[in-house]
Parts: structure tokens; C-alpha cells; sequence
């Protein structure tokens, strides 16, 4: 994991203050996530160490509704913790396993796309339907591989972004039928601030047959 991608499992303001803001439906992913790790809710929620986090999740989650995404952060670490894999490889996975059971159901348009390249040039527009922050932007797509460049993104929820990013991704493309999808994340950068919280750009990468 990159330097700048630090982990941590207390929020640095209070759940619901920060500006960086997601769509419900993620909150909804993760809570799934998180009954079939730990049984329910509740036993999962007992694990978070920081109250207000604990608090926060406890909220009903309207799929369409905007919510802080800064919470996601210590909810992907206890999910990997409990599940006991590397934070990365499990983050990655939970995100692909969300995408190939929703695209098929809700995001029908994405199997209207049909081919991988065409997918790619429709992805910074699907994706900021999702997330109220940062920009995904194309940077090049070829029939095998495309390049995207997304700034800026909160370091705190970094870590949290580009794998969860990456999984949505590579599932999303293995509903597409793509045949040995790889992906990685580089050049990442310090990106200034906004209200106060530091800010990193980064590069991703994913081929595919």
C-alpha cells in the first residue's frame, strides 16, 4: 500500500461533517458486508472503536441519499480484520462481488454498453452519479487496457477509494465478460487541501482481453 494511504480507524471530524459524500447505496453494500462477517449488525458495529463511527451506522441508509464517506473508511478496516485478509485483496473483492450482483439487477445500461472499451469511456459519468467528490477522468482507452486519472480524493478515505474503485471495476468488466482483467494504482500525489483535509490524486490502470 502506497505511503500516503494511511489507514485509520477514528474519524478525523465527526461523522456527517466533512464534505466528501457518497451515494447510500455503498453504505448499503457495506452493511451487507458486514451482517454476512459478523452475523448481524449489531456484532459488527461492537467491533468499530470509534463511538461516533458505531453511531453513524446505525442510521437507515437510503440508496439515492448522500452520506459522509469518511466513516467507510474504519468500516472497510473492521470488515477485512474480521474477515482476516490484507485490507487491499478484501476491500477489491467486496467491491467486485457488489458490482456483479448490482449491475446485472440495477445498472442495466452497463450490459447495453456491451464491449469493455466502450464501458470505459462511460465510467467517469456512471461513477459521479456515485461518489459527490473527485473526478474520474479518462485519460486514454485502448481495445485491451484504459488509463484513468482521479483527483482529488481525501487521504483519509484513499486507501478505501482506489481499491474499492478497482474492484467495482474489474467487476464490472467480468460481467462484461473481460477475460484476464488486471489493474494497479500509481503515481500518487499530494493534492493539496479542501476544509482543511488533505487531498491525493492517483492513476489507474486496467487491461483486459
Amino acid at each position: 500500500m502506497h505511503e500516503l494511504f494511511t489507514l485509520s480507524e477514528i474519524v478525523p471530524v465527526d461523522p456527517g461533517k466533512s464534505p466528501f459524500q457518497v451515494r447510500g447505496v455503498v453504505y448499503d453494500r457495506a452493511i451487507e458486508a458486514a451482517k454476512r462477517v459478523a452475523g448481524t449488525l449489531d456484532q459488527f458495529v461492537a467491533d468499530l472503536p470509534d463511538p461516533r463511527v458505531r453511531a453513524f451506522m446505525k442510521q437507515p441508509f437510503q440508496w439515492t441519499g448522500f452520506y459522509d464517506a469518511l466513516p467507510l473508511t474504519p468500516i472497510q478496516i473492521s470488515l477485512s480484520r474480521q474477515q482476516g485478509r490484507e485490507f487491499e485483496e478484501a476491500t477489491r473483492a467486496r467491491a467486485a462481488d457488489g458490482a456483479v450482483q448490482l449491475v446485472p439487477r440495477v445498472f442495466r445500461m452497463v450490459l447495453a454498453l456491451a464491449r469493455p472499451r466502450i464501458w470505459a469511456l462511460h465510467a467517469p459519468r456512471l461513477m459521479s452519479e456515485y461518489c459527490g467528490f473527485g473526478d474520474v477522468r479518462l485519460a486514454r482507452v485502448t481495445d485491451t487496457g484504459a488509463l484513468f486519472e482521479i483527483v482529488p480524493i481525501p487521504q483519509f478515505f484513499a486507501a478505501s477509494h482506489v481499491n474499492t474503485l478497482i474492484g467495482i471495476f474489474e467487476g464490472t468488466l467480468s460481467v462484461l465478460r473481460a477475460r484476464h482483467v488486471t489493474s494497479r494504482y500509481f503515481d500518487v500525489k499530494a493534492s493539496g487541501t479542501r476544509d482543511g483535509h488533505p487531498l491525493v490524486s492517483y492513476k489507474l490502470e486496467v487491461t483486459w482481453a
